[in-house]
C-alpha cells in the first residue's frame, strides 16, 4: 500500500501526497525498530519539520541519511542555514527525480583495426 501510494504520487506529481507517504513510512519504521532513529536524528527532524512535506531515515538504521522533501523546491540553502545555525554536523544535498529513467545506447564500432606490416 505505501510503496504503491508513493509511486502513484510521483507519477501524478503530487508532492504533498509523496510527503505523507514518507512520513507514514517513517512512523512504520519507528514502530518496527524504535532505535532506527537516534536522538540526534529526532532532534534534526524536529528542527526541520516546518520546512518539510515529509522525512524518512534511510540506510542501515544508524540514522546516517535523512531524506527530506521540502515544502518549496529551492529550500536547500535555507535548510543548510538552519542546520548550521543549530550546530548540527550534516551536509544538505539536493536531488532531482529523473522522469526518463536509465537509457542505454549501444553503438557499433566504425572501421577496422589493422595489425601487421604492408
Amino acid at each position: 500500500h505505501g510503496a504503491r501510494s508513493a509511486a502513484d504520487a510521483l507519477q501524478e506529481g503530487d508532492v504533498k501526497a509523496l510527503g505523507k507517504c514518507l512520513n507514514n513510512y517513517r512512523k512504520q519504521k519507528l514502530t518496527m525498530a524504535p532505535s532506527s532513529e537516534p536522538e540526534h536524528v529526532r532532534r534534526l527532524i524536529k528542527i526541520l519539520e516546518t520546512r518539510a512535506l515529509g522525512m524518512v531515515t534511510c540506510g542501515a538504521g544508524g540514522g546516517g541519511f535523512l531524506l527530506m522533501l521540502t515544502r518549496l523546491p529551492d529550500d536547500a540553502d535555507k535548510v543548510q542555514n538552519i542546520v548550521e545555525g543549530h550546530h548540527i554536523d550534516a551536509y544538505v544535498a539536493t536531488l532531482n527525480i529523473d522522469e526518463e529513467g536509465l537509457r542505454i545506447r549501444v553503438e557499433e564500432a566504425v572501421g577496422l583495426l589493422g595489425v601487421g606490416g604492408a
